[in-house]
């Protein structure tokens, strides 16, 4: 859990690159502190799917293994809790009050699947981007162009202006696996191994 921690907290930024391209505008200056390469462990990603395999290993200890102790399950249990933590400040970075009418492109968590890198930053896209259909990256391929919102938000837009957000699958769907790994958390207090009490949250 520590390394997740670091790498969300301390290393993500660090892979934010400043890159130099005909199809984009941005006055921002090249950061000493950033290293010049994409993002390649996908950290958000490792946080949900980790949490999801947790939580189905909780599920296992709390229902289908009769002989479960406060010593085997309360470990999990904490592990769970602090990935939750994790993707709440992921999920907070990826929300947008307009959730729901979005365009969903591709979705990046069918099995195997997995989001683009923007193209300007190399961050990994975990669920939430602006894209341009009408601009091209100029390397012969018609991909659109992916922008972070981070980028966005610092300014940088494709050469026509008109990006528009999208989103690589459901924000309720991240919600409910969250709030899955919280009844779970919820069944592990009531069954006496664990002592917090969970807050499941809405998709408002």
């Amino acid at each position: 859990m520590r390394s997740l921690e670091i790498a969300l907290y301390h290393e993500l930024p660090a892979y934010r690159r400043y890159v130099v391209s005909v199809i984009l505008r941005s006055s921002a200056e090249p950061k000493s502190s950033r290293v010049c390469r994409s993002e390649i462990y996908r950290v958000k990603r490792t946080i949900y799917d980790t949490l999801v395999q947790r939580t189905a290993a909780l599920e296992t200890l709390l229902n289908d293994t009769p002989d479960s102790t406060f010593d085997s399950v309360n470990p999990l249990c904490k592990d769970v809790a602090r990935l939750i933590d994790l993707l709440d400040d992921v999920l907070e970075q990826e929300y947008s009050t307009q959730h729901r009418r979005l365009r969903q492109v591709t979705n990046y968590f069918a099995p195997g699947g997995h989001g683009p890198a923007c193209d300007f930053c190399g961050a990994d896209i975990f669920l939430s981007s602006f894209q341009c259909d009408s601009c091209s990256l100029g390397d012969g391929s018609r991909d659109p162009i992916c922008l972070c919102p981070t980028c966005v938000i610092e300014g940088r837009m494709c050469k026509c202006r008109s990006m528009e957000p999208v989103q690589g699958g459901s924000f309720r769907d991240l919600l409910r696996s969250r709030n899955n790994a919280m009844y779970k958390l919820r069944d592990a207090r009531e069954a006496g191994f664990y002592e917090e009490e969970p807050e499941v949250l809405s998709d408002q």
